[in-house]
């Protein structure tokens, strides 16, 4: 029988230590890893290029949070991944997930399967999102000048009822996460939408946070949606523990027991300090 093989496509921009322990969790014969390192870092990632069937990719982009230049950075991960082997399933990773199962448990998984993994929700209130335009690429939105920012997303809303800013689009709007587990035939569906649809890539350009409705409305509009399961198989937690503690929640050893029930194979955020001790006990579990 042969076995499945799984691409990687890990979006990173610091903590080269830690995305080696990500990625060493996860080393297999049939297991490849595609690293896009924000064209921003100027940490030094060479230690990655030691690890079996790992690939830092060329084509870097400056990647802002909001901004197209997160979905560019993941159509050139497909591209490199796609262009390397028709792989069974491609991954998106970032540099702050973890692998929280082990490569046996995670190879079944996708042996016999015939599904694709990405989170839809409904997204008739943030339909907004395509009828105005964002500069998420040209200023940062967590920056100093953020308020600039949000304060025209503000005006654009209120013309909305009034006038149209920006031509509709007449595919149903969908959204959600943006990480994945796509097969190969969605995958080569994407990228050849994209090729054939240029004007569709376009559009996302000046698009709010268009990485969380990209993917999503080029799958569930075309003849591949059926293939859908609507849920990532990532475990992250949107409630908030303490007052004003940032979202999603910074993950530590006390989300260990929801995180392995959840039956999810990567969970985020994690950081090297709050989760070390999670960190570990996943490490664990694989040595056993």
């Amino acid at each position: 029988m042969s076995v499945r093989t799984h691409a990687f496509l890990i979006l990173a921009h610091c903590n080269p230590e830690f995305l080696a322990r990500l990625i060493n969790s996860l080393v297999s014969p049939n297991h490849y890893f595609f690293v896009h390192i924000d064209k921003k870092s100027k940490d030094d990632f060479t230690c990655l290029t030691k690890i079996p069937n790992c690939v830092l990719i060329k084509k870097r982009v400056s990647c802002n949070w909001g901004g197209f230049s997160l979905v560019k950075a993941t159509l050139n991960l497909l591209k490199e991944a796609k262009a390397t082997s028709n792989f069974s399933y491609y991954h998106l990773l970032s540099g702050t997930d973890y692998f929280c199962s082990t490569n046996e448990a995670f190879d079944q998984f996708f042996e016999n399967n015939t599904k694709s993994y990405l989170e839809i929700q409904d997204g008739s209130r943030f339909e907004w999102r395509l009828k105005l335009f964002t500069f998420n690429d040209f200023i940062n939105r967590r920056g100093r000048w953020k308020n600039i920012l949000w304060h025209t997303d503000d005006i654009q809303k209120r013309l909305l009822p009034y006038i149209t800013i920006r031509k509709p689009l007449k595919e149903k709007f969908y959204y959600g996460s943006q990480w994945f587990s796509l097969s190969n035939e969605i995958v080569e569906y994407i990228l050849n939408f994209c090729k054939q649809n240029k004007w569709f890539v376009r559009r996302f350009y000046l698009t709010f946070v268009p990485d969380e409705s990209f993917f999503h409305m080029i799958i569930m509009n075309g003849p591949l949606a059926n293939q859908i399961v609507p849920q990532n198989l990532r475990f992250i937690d949107w409630n908030r523990k303490v007052p004003k503690e940032p979202l999603p929640r910074t993950l530590d050893i006390n989300d260990y027991d929801d995180i392995i029930k959840s039956g999810c194979f990567f969970c985020r955020k994690i950081s090297t300090t709050k989760s070390a001790s999670l960190i570990d006990k996943f490490d664990e579990l694989r040595n056993k």
